[in-house]
């Protein structure tokens, strides 16, 4: 009788330790899945007649004008480790081709070695892959459609790494992009 009455008492013991371990590693779990876990800023961009989410920490950087781009407008999204970086011009005046003769910031769109198309909820877009003119070490991306009149190229560019790394990024913000 002895033996029974301390055999059970182990045996809930080691329940209760068992659970408590559990406990314990699923609690660890959530943390670090929250912790690790993408959160998205949505954004408005009245004079791109866009609306799009980034990742939450990205830096905004407002607006372009005719003024500092041959576009109605434009906006740059940029990571916060400035490895990669998104541009979006925007025109109801020029037609895509005239966008896409645009200088990022001084840079040029190198010829495309890769053509593709992609369908998103919104948007069909000519996508083509290749590197700045003046920093081949660069890949660029660059999107680009027309719709109803509205013409827009999309850019993002990094190092290899960064885009194959972000590629998940990028495709969530493009599928995101959506007229307002």
């Amino acid at each position: 009788m002895i033996f029974g009455t301390e055999y059970s008492l182990t045996k809930v013991r080691k329940n209760s330790i068992t659970k408590a371990i559990f406990t314990i590693v699923l609690l660890f779990f959530c943390l670090f899945s929250s912790a690790t876990a993408q959160t998205w800023m949505a954004l408005e961009q009245s004079p791109l007649n866009l609306r799009y989410e980034i990742p939450y920490n990205w830096y905004v950087g407002g607006y372009m004008t005719s003024r500092s781009c041959n576009c109605t407008s434009g906006t740059i999204n940029t990571a916060p480790s400035r490895d990669l970086n998104m541009v979006i011009f925007f025109s109801d005046d020029f037609d895509v081709d005239s966008l896409k003769k645009q200088d990022v910031w001084g840079y040029r769109f190198a010829a495309p070695s890769v053509i593709d198309t992609l369908e998103t909820p919104h948007f069909a877009y000519n996508v083509e892959h290749s590197r700045w003119e003046n920093d081949a070490d660069i890949m660029v991306i660059r999107l680009s459609t027309q719709v109803n009149g509205k013409s827009y190229v999309i850019y993002f560019w990094g190092s290899d790494d960064v885009l194959n790394n972000m590629d998940e990024t990028i495709m969530h913000i493009v599928n995101s992009i959506s007229p307002i």
